[in-house]
């Protein structure tokens, strides 16, 4: 079946495939990864389409949750076991904290109440959102009382400078959140006392360039989005210093090559967001390390053509994007090793050479995405 994910309608190219599809009598679907359910809905769609204005699912159930701490995050985290939602009493156990902000238990909430600093809080806190302020500086040592943190959200705040001893002595901190700010780069070791930080997010910033020394000290970290920022390249091996790393997205970037050795130590990843990049060519033995891999999309890039062996050590992908690359050619075994693909994307893409042949050893394929964007 071609199935059109954007539900805009397209012309349909000349190759067509028909697969079975799941039993649509389920009532509660199990999603893949980077897919969200629609409420009780038989329907999972792209994570992108949540919160983003649109009743994509039909019951709104997609533009739930849609605040600047939850939205697909938090449909990510409970799936993975990352975010235990906890009901919290109203009462507060924090004895210090500015006017304007609101406590419950040890979590404390400053949105939007005009700060320029890092408040001064009772010790024993373990969340502090600060989104939507004026703080513009992290300063050395400026969370080191708060050795309880959990969790830390500073989005909105225009940050441009983070000293390298900002988090010094945060042991316990497992989120941090320091999207849509304006920082530049990420100094060597900034994150070196953050050994239990599990989600890394860094989304709409202008940093230009990261290396290895950048994500120092990460050991536990699972999670790390940088969307929309401004990299040309990545670190030479880019999880020497995260071996636990699961889930990368770093869509909407510049990047414009990766080398053989680049995901080398990354055994932990599964799921692997490149869309919307400037990559012109992946060589032959980029992804032979990722054996546990579920998830590759290389959407919306230069590519014009994929080395025959690329995706041969790539046993357990389940889904694979290659749309809207300028690809000229697809070699007649490129898929042959793919025995657990789910879902191939071939949206805007002509290959004059496509043909059936070149799907049979994917027993479990499902869905083809192929279409051009011609005029009826």
């Amino acid at each position: 079946m071609v199935v059109n994910l954007s539900g805009t309608p397209r012309s349909p190219a000349v190759f067509k495939c028909n697969f079975a599809l799941a039993d649509s009598s389920m009532v509660a679907p199990l999603c893949p990864k980077g897919y969200f359910p629609c409420g009780n809905l038989t329907k999972c769609l792209p994570r992108a389409f949540h919160c983003d204005g649109v009743d994509d699912c039909g019951n709104g159930a997609d533009e739930d949750n849609c605040g600047d701490t939850s939205g697909w995050t938090t449909i990510f985290g409970t799936v993975h076991g990352n975010v235990n939602k906890v009901t919290l009493t109203q009462e507060c156990f924090l004895s210090q904290y500015p006017q304007h902000c609101y406590c419950r238990e040890n979590e404390l909430e400053c949105v939007k109440a005009d700060l320029k600093a890092v408040p001064k809080v009772s010790s024993n806190v373990t969340l502090l959102s600060l989104k939507k302020n004026k703080i513009h500086r992290l300063p050395v040592k400026v969370f080191s009382r708060y050795t309880e943190l959990r969790k830390i959200y500073l989005q909105h705040n225009c940050i441009t400078h983070i000293s390298r001893r900002a988090f010094l002595g945060l042991h316990n901190l497992q989120i941090l959140y320091l999207s849509h700010n304006c920082i530049t780069s990420l100094r060597p070791g900034i994150f070196k006392d953050l050994h239990q930080l599990a989600w890394l997010i860094l989304d709409d910033n202008p940093i230009t360039r990261i290396s290895q020394k950048s994500f120092m000290g990460l050991n536990s970290l699972f999670f790390l989005s940088m969307v929309g920022n401004r990299l040309e390249a990545l670190p030479e091996t880019l999880c020497a210093q995260m071996p636990q790393l699961n889930w990368v997205d770093l869509a909407n970037n510049g990047i414009k090559y990766i080398t053989n050795s680049t995901f080398l130590t990354c055994d932990s990843l599964t799921v692997l967001f490149l869309p919307r990049n400037q990559i012109g060519f992946v060589p032959e033995k980029t992804f032979s390390s990722l054996k546990n891999l579920g998830e590759l999309d290389l959407s919306s890039n230069m590519i014009t053509k994929l080395p025959v062996h690329l995706f041969s050590d790539l046993h357990l992908l389940q889904k694979l994007n290659l749309s809207s690359n300028p690809l000229l050619y697809v070699h007649k075994n490129q898929f042959g090793s793919l025995k657990q693909l789910q879902s191939l994307d071939l949206e805007r893409i002509e290959i004059p050479n496509i043909s059936t042949g070149m799907f049979q050893p994917m027993k479990n394929l499902s869905h083809i995405v192929q279409y051009n964007d011609v005029p009826t």
